[in-house]
């Protein structure tokens, strides 16, 4: 068993594909989104032989000895995805796969294990982390909480109209989002380029949900939601406060969930609260949010403790 840094030209396409099995963040264009933010899309590879039975999409940042590996970024979980005739090695790869980051020049590694495919390394940190999952697996499926019930059905009387971005919304789009930051004390995360490029793959690419609303020819909310096998996750979020009587987030996280259960999406990932945030996590409680914690597993270089 061999463990070899890739890059997606160094692989054949039909076996990244077969390996990865449909999801999204193993995918070739994804990993390709993060160089609009300065990252390079790698796959870190196990070989038996000259045959590749296991892939870890991930994205480096940076530059040596200070260059950092995330698998995958800002939410979006990366894993160990193995082949099916790979056989019985899977706790083996994800030793020797590990202990290969640590050898390999990174200032910092971070390893986010939504699905568990990781195991206790003597050189990595674990930090907890936690998420808010939603099933929606039922198809008559809607918020337990009444007064969300009932916002929903305000939307509904006062005839929000839900659509697919169009990049021809581009420009009004990067305007309520940075207004959106604006009003938190933030810049904003990514630049335009970046969601040029997610507006150019959701076109071609149904696992990227982005759904845009609008009021008397007013950007009123935009939501960029991720679909990764049987989950969706509720990824970016954006709208104008000065809409928010007629409650577009709350209707549009309801018709996202209703369009995708039945084309097979079983839950609905609501994200990471701040744990000063009580409000929100109040709010994702009233869609029926139940708490996942899974854990980072970080490894850090002496150089990378530094900084």
């Amino acid at each position: 068993m061999k463990v070899r840094r890739c890059q997606e030209s160094d692989l054949p396409s039909a076996t990244i594909n077969e390996i990865t099995g449909g999801s999204l963040f193993g995918s070739v264009a994804f990993g390709r989104l993060w160089e609009t933010v300065g990252g390079r899309p790698v796959y870190w590879t196990v070989y038996d032989g000259e045959r590749v039975i296991a892939l870890l999409p991930a994205v480096e940042f940076g530059l040596r000895p200070v260059r950092r590996l995330q698998s995958m970024p800002d939410g979006c979980y990366g894993r160990l995805y193995i082949s099916a005739k790979a056989g019985a090695e899977a706790p083996d790869m994800a030793v020797a796969l590990q202990a290969a980051l640590t050898e390999t020049g990174y200032g910092k590694v971070f390893l986010y294990d939504y699905y568990g495919w990781c195991r206790e390394h003597r050189s990595y940190q674990t930090e907890a982390c936690a998420t808010s999952i939603v099933d929606i697996s039922s198809p008559k499926w809607e918020p337990p909480d009444k007064k969300m019930q009932s916002e929903i059905r305000k939307a509904q009387r006062e005839g929000i109209e839900v659509r697919k971005f169009a990049l021809a919304n581009m420009d009004r789009f990067v305007s309520l989002m940075q207004q959106a930051e604006a009003e938190h004390g933030r810049k904003a995360k990514y630049p335009r380029q970046f969601f040029e490029a997610l507006a150019v793959l959701a076109e071609s690419d149904d696992r990227v949900q982005w759904l845009w609303c609008e009021h008397d020819g007013k950007a009123a909310a935009s939501h960029i939601n991720l679909i990764e096998n049987d989950m969706v996750i509720n990824w970016q979020v954006y709208f104008d406060r000065q809409f928010s009587f007629l409650k577009p987030n709350q209707f549009m996280l309801f018709h996202a969930a209703h369009e995708l259960t039945g084309k097979g999406v079983k839950y609905l990932n609501l994200g990471a609260s701040p744990d000063e945030a009580e409000n929100l996590r109040a709010y994702k409680k009233k869609w029926g949010g139940v708490e996942r914690t899974y854990f980072c597993h970080v490894w850090l270089s002496a150089l990378g403790k530094m900084i």
